[in-house]
C-alpha cells in the first residue's frame, strides 16, 4: 500500500476581482505522506492559504479553481459530493486558523463548539455518544492542548479567554477526534513569543502522539527548521524549491530561497538584513516567464519569456530555474 496520503497536482486557482482576474496559484504540485510533516513557506501573499483552502472546499465564492487534482486518499477533493466532502470535513482533516477569534463562535461556550465536533465526527463514522461521554472527549480533548481546568474552561465563552487559550482551544478541536491530516495556516499569529513556542511545541507533541500528517503554513524559515521533515519555498503562487528541511538550509539552490535564508537574523550580529529587492508581483497581470524574474539577481533572458519546470537535482531536491537546466545557456 502506497503511503502517500494527499497528492495535490498542477493546481491553478484565481480570483475574480472588479478589476479582472488574479491569476494567483500557477500549476502548483505538493505531495504528503502518512505521518509527515511538510512545511509550506513564503512571503505574505504567496497563495499559501489558498492552497489550504483548496484542499477543504472553503474558498471564496469569488475564487475560480482552473485546473489540477486534489487526491486525498486517491479521491479528488474537487469532484467529491457534499456528502464525500462531509466525511472529509469531519474525519480525514482538520484545519487551525490565523485567527483563532474568527475560529470560535463568540454566541458559544467553548464546550458546545468542541462537542459539535466530536458529535458531527461520531455522526460521520455511524457511532453514537451519550452527554457523559461527549463531556468527557471534550474535557480530554482540552487537557491534551495543556490547557489548565479544563472542566471550568467548558462554560466559558471564547472572549474570556487569550489569544493563546483560545489558539489551544482550535488545537484541541482540530485534534479531538482521530484525522489523518491535519492544517496549520500560520497558527501562532498574533501571539508573543512565549506562547508562540508553546503552541508549536504543542502541536509537534500531539501530531506525533496520533502520528497525524502535518502541514504547515508559515513565512518563517526558523519554524519550519523545528517541526518539518520537508519543505515547499513558495513564491507567487508557484512552488520554486522542493527539499528535506536539513538540506534547506545547508544547501539551498534556488535564488529565492537564499535570499530568504539571508534576511534570517544573525545571533553572531553582522549588520541588519536588507531584505529582498522590488515587491510582490501583480497577480492581474503576471509575467509569462518565472515569477520571480523581476526581483532575481541571478535572472537571464529566458527567464522572462519561458516558466521554468520543477526538476530534481539531487534525490528528494528539486528545484524550478533555469539555473539548474540545461536551457541556462538558451
Amino acid at each position: 500500500m502506497s503511503d502517500l496520503l494527499l497528492n495535490i497536482k498542477d493546481l491553478k486557482v484565481g480570483y475574480k476581482v472588479y478589476e479582472g482576474l488574479l491569476r494567483v496559484l500557477n500549476g502548483v504540485n505538493i505531495e504528503v505522506n502518512k505521518g509527515e510533516r511538510i512545511g509550506i513557506v513564503g512571503e505574505t501573499g504567496s497563495g499559501k492559504t489558498t492552497i489550504a483552502k483548496s484542499m477543504l472546499r472553503i474558498l471564496p465564492k469569488t475564487a475560480r479553481i482552473f485546473g489540477g487534482e486534489i487526491l486525498f486518499q486517491n479521491k479528488d477533493v474537487l469532484k467529491m459530493s457534499r456528502s464525500e466532502l462531509s466525511v472529509l470535513r469531519g474525519q480525514g482533516t482538520s484545519m487551525i486558523f490565523q485567527d483563532p477569534t474568527a475560529s470560535l463562535n463568540p454566541v458559544f461556550t467553548v464546550g458546545s463548539i468542541i462537542s459539535d465536533v466530536i458529535r458531527y465526527s461520531r455522526t460521520l463514522s455511524g457511532s453514537r455518544i451519550d452527554s457523559s461521554q461527549m463531556k468527557e472527549t471534550a474535557i480530554n480533548a482540552l487537557i491534551s492542548a495543556s490547557l489548565p481546568d479544563a472542566d471550568r474552561l467548558l462554560a466559558n465563552y471564547p472572549f474570556q479567554l487569550s489569544g493563546g487559550m483560545r489558539q489551544r482551544v482550535c488545537i484541541a478541536m482540530a485534534l479531538a477526534t482521530a484525522r489523518d491530516l491535519l492544517i496549520a495556516d500560520e497558527p501562532t499569529t498574533n501571539l508573543d513569543v512565549t506562547i508562540q513556542d508553546q503552541v508549536l511545541r504543542l502541536i509537534k507533541e500531539l501530531v506525533d502522539k496520533k502520528d497525524t500528517s502535518l502541514i504547515l503554513i508559515t513565512h518563517s524559515l526558523a519554524v519550519v527548521g523545528e517541526m518539518t521533515d520537508r519543505v515547499y519555498v513558495m513564491y507567487a503562487g508557484t512552488i520554486l524549491e522542493q527539499v528535506n528541511t536539513q538540506d534547506l538550509f545547508k544547501n539551498p539552490y534556488h535564488p529565492y530561497t537564499r535570499a530568504l535564508l539571508s534576511c534570517i537574523p544573525k545571533l553572531s550580529g553582522g549588520g541588519i538584513a536588507s531584505g529582498i529587492p522590488g515587491q510582490m508581483l501583480d497577480y492581474l497581470n503576471p509575467p509569462q516567464g518565472c515569477r520571480f524574474s523581476s526581483r532575481c539577481p541571478k535572472v537571464m533572458p529566458i527567464c522572462e519569456k519561458e516558466s521554468p519546470p520543477l526538476v530534481e537535482i539531487e534525490p528528494g531536491h528539486k528545484v524550478a530555474c533555469f539555473l539548474f537546466t540545461t536551457k541556462q545557456g538558451a
